[in-house]
């Protein structure tokens, strides 16, 4: 529970800050705001399922996460396919939520 705490945060402040550069709403607002209401959901509950969907719902939109995986693989990042590409965004999104 404690991990996924933690993933959650690190989810809210990452994804946000990545927000908050195309918004028109200052950045810090934005932060604020979202990392507030997500932490009033955890501190009420204890349900994974639950925390798991509001990091879906209000944290990884704002990841782009071919971009996340592109950077992770590096180089060889050009060298695969398009539906390697494919394949390992789709792995990546996946970790983020187990």
């Amino acid at each position: 529970m404690k991990s996924l705490i933690h993933l959650a945060a690190a989810y809210s402040f990452a994804a946000l800050a990545a927000a908050a550069w195309g918004a028109t709403e200052a950045p810090e607002a934005i932060v604020r705001s979202t990392v507030e209401e997500v932490l009033a959901v955890i501190q009420k509950t204890n349900d994974s399922t639950q925390l798991r969907k509001l990091a879906e719902q209000k944290v990884l939109p704002h990841f782009d996460t071919r971009e996340m995986t592109r950077l992770a693989v590096g180089a060889s990042w050009r060298k695969a396919t398009p539906e390697q590409q494919r394949r390992l965004e789709e792995k990546n999104r996946a970790l983020g939520r187990s």
